[in-house]
Order: structure tokens, then C-alpha cells, then sequence
């Protein structure tokens, strides 16, 4: 400010110094100038000199403006700073972030009414949680604030129940027929009990714990019996099995069919009043000419005698063997289970006798 007023002041020296001299080197060049020119350039001075102080006034009332105006902008400047760093002392934010994408914002202010705001941020739901503290603004020695907000820590025991399957056990049962099955149990699944743990910071679940594991109800197996008794099988008519042992190429005598293509009877089947009554067999003559060999046959009798020996013992085990088939079908009907079975039975033995 005084710096502005000293270069006023030096400027308006300069322009009457000039003005002087001016009008010194006018008067010394006009020595013939009268009286009225120089009373005129007398009174252009005063005016000019008026002039120049009103103007030098209109300056210094600006310089003083200008000053005033500087003064109010600092001050505004500092109160503005002065505001923030109060703000900034009284408000202090706590960003948290969890790994699971959850973000804790926590905002502790220290006016006279203090407040603690924690807020949960987790995808696009916020949960805000707000603990209002009263009373007064305490300070410790140091001059920092003892205001804090504290999670709020919570655990609870839960449980759940999970089911356990049961298992099916099949059983052989002789007093079943076969391939029947009877459900002698019924299944049931058991129960299994989980207990947990879990912890709650602020309300939210961050932690879950498994504190035991045990069955609370066994399960009960499912039991099926399974039929092994082979079935009773049916034997077919007096009628039926003189019809069928009429073309087996047996002999009959009465009730009785007989095959004799030795010195031994190979095939007896008799015939009661409930279908066949029994069956015999002797298989003295139908094992060697089952097993016999054309090469054998000719190596004993020679090529066309052999080959001919061989054939006609192959004819006679096959007239056994059809006399066999007739016999069994005669007591369970060709082409059933029981008739194969029997035929195996008895053309299989050296001797078989059997009463039905």
C-alpha cells in the first residue's frame, strides 16, 4: 500500500517539474509575451495543479478499494481453510473390504453430539447400520478422540438333518418256488443330525462351523426272499403217454413198453393209472455205441467193413436215445424244463430206475 502512494507521489513530482520547466523555456522564448498571456498560462497552472490533486484523490480512493477488497478475499480464504480442517478433524471414514465382495464404510464424527455410521455394501444391497452415542466431547491427554464404533459379535447354533439311504438285501428261500420273491421287510432311511456353529459380525453371517456330526435314527434294510424250490412238476395222463410212447419205436406189452436191441432190455417204461409209473434204463450198450469211432471201425474191420459197423452202432444208440425222449416227454410234456431235465438224467447214466 505504501509502495502505491510512493509511486503516486513520484509520478506527479516528475509532471510538475515538467510543467515548470515548460513554462520557463515558453517564458524565455517569448520575452515580448504581455502580461495577459502570462496571467493566462498562470491560471492554466492552478487549474492543472487541481487537477493533478483530484486526480491523485480518485487514485488513493481506489488503492484503499483495492486493499479492502484483498483484505476480505483473505479473510474469507482462511475462514474457508479454517472450516475444512474443522471438518476434517471432526469427520474420519474407515474403508473395509472383505473377501467375499462386502465393503464396511465406517464414519466416526467428534462434535458435541457425536455419531458412529457403519455401512455394508455387498453387490447392489446396502445395509446401514447407524449407533448413536450421547454425551460429552472427552479428550485424552494426547488431544485425540476416545469416540469409537465396535462391531457387534453374535453366535448361534443351528442344526440340520440329512437322510441316510438303506440298503436291500436279496435272501434264497428254499420254501419259495423259483424266480418267486416276496418282500419280507420293508426299507426305511435313516436320519443324520448336523450341528453348526455360526458367527454374526453386525448382523451378517461370516463365519460357519461344524461342530458335530451324528445318526440319530438308523436305517432299516429292505429284505426280499428269493424263491430257489423248483416247482412240482405236472405229469401228464394215462392217455397222453400211451400216445406219445405209441411211436418211440418201444415195444408194448399191456401197460408196458420195452427196447431190447440186445442181449439186455435198454428201455422199460410202465404205464399206471396216473401216467407213468416208472422208467428203466441200461446203458450196457448204449455207452459203447455212443462212444465209438469210424477210424476205430476201420481199423479193426477195414475201410467199407468198419465204415459200416460204425453206422449201424450210431443207428442203434439213436434208437436209445429216441426211446429215452419219449419216456420223458411221456411224464412232463415234450419241450418243458422237467422232460429235458429227466432225459439228461437217465441217457447220461450207465443205469437209471425211477418210479413216479
Amino acid at each position: 500500500m505504501n509502495r502505491k502512494k510512493w509511486f503516486i507521489g513520484i509520478i506527479s513530482s516528475i509532471s510538475v517539474i515538467l510543467l515548470i520547466g515548460l513554462l520557463t523555456w515558453s517564458s524565455l522564448g517569448e520575452n515580448d509575451t504581455n502580461t495577459a498571456s502570462k496571467t493566462a498560462n498562470k491560471t492554466v497552472t492552478k487549474e492543472t495543479s487541481k487537477n493533478e490533486d483530484s486526480e491523485k484523490e480518485k487514485l488513493d480512493g481506489k488503492d484503499k478499494d483495492v486493499e479492502n477488497t484483498k483484505e476480505e478475499e483473505e479473510s474469507k480464504t482462511e475462514e474457508s481453510s479454517s472450516r475444512t480442517d474443522k471438518k476434517e478433524e471432526e469427520t474420519k471414514k474407515t474403508v473395509t473390504e472383505i473377501e467375499d465382495g462386502t465393503k464396511t464404510t465406517a464414519t466416526k464424527s467428534t462434535g458435541n453430539n457425536p455419531k458412529g455410521i457403519v455401512k455394508v455394501e455387498k453387490n447392489t444391497k446396502t445395509e446401514i447400520k447407524q449407533e448413536t452415542k450421547t454425551g460429552s466431547n472427552t479428550s485424552s491427554n494426547s488431544g485425540s478422540n476416545n469416540n469409537s464404533t465396535k462391531d457387534s459379535i453374535t453366535t448361534k447354533t443351528t442344526t440340520t438333518t440329512e437322510s441316510i439311504a438303506f440298503k436291500t438285501i436279496r435272501q434264497n428261500d428254499s420254501s419259495l418256488e423259483k424266480r418267486k420273491e416276496v418282500v419280507a421287510q420293508n426299507g426305511q432311511d435313516g436320519v443324520r443330525t448336523i450341528t453348526y456353529k455360526e458367527t454374526y459380525t453386525n448382523g451378517k453371517l461370516t463365519s460357519k462351523e461344524q461342530v458335530s456330526s451324528k445318526v440319530t435314527k438308523n436305517p432299516v434294510d429292505k429284505i426280499i426272499k428269493v424263491g430257489t424250490k423248483e416247482p412240482q412238476p405236472t405229469k401228464l395222463s394215462v392217455s397222453e403217454a400211451h400216445s406219445i410212447l405209441g411211436g418211440s419205436g418201444m415195444t408194448k406189452s399191456g401197460d408196458t413198453y420195452t427196447l431190447r436191441l440186445s442181449d439186455v432190455t435198454d428201455v422199460m417204461v410202465k404205464v399206471g393209472s396216473n401216467g407213468v409209473s416208472s422208467i428203466t434204463f441200461n446203458g450196457a450198450s448204449y455207452i459203447p455205441w455212443k462212444g465209438v469211432s469210424k477210424e476205430e471201425m476201420i481199423e479193426i474191420f477195414g475201410k467199407e467193413e468198419g465204415t459200416k459197423e460204425y453206422e449201424w452202432m450210431k443207428g442203434q444208440a439213436a434208437k436209445i436215445e429216441k426211446a429215452v425222449r419219449a419216456a420223458a416227454n411221456a411224464v412232463y410234456s415234450s419241450g418243458t424244463s422237467q422232460a429235458n431235465s429227466l432225459y439228461n438224467q437217465i441217457i447220461n447214466s450207465n443205469s437209471y430206475s425211477k418210479s413216479f
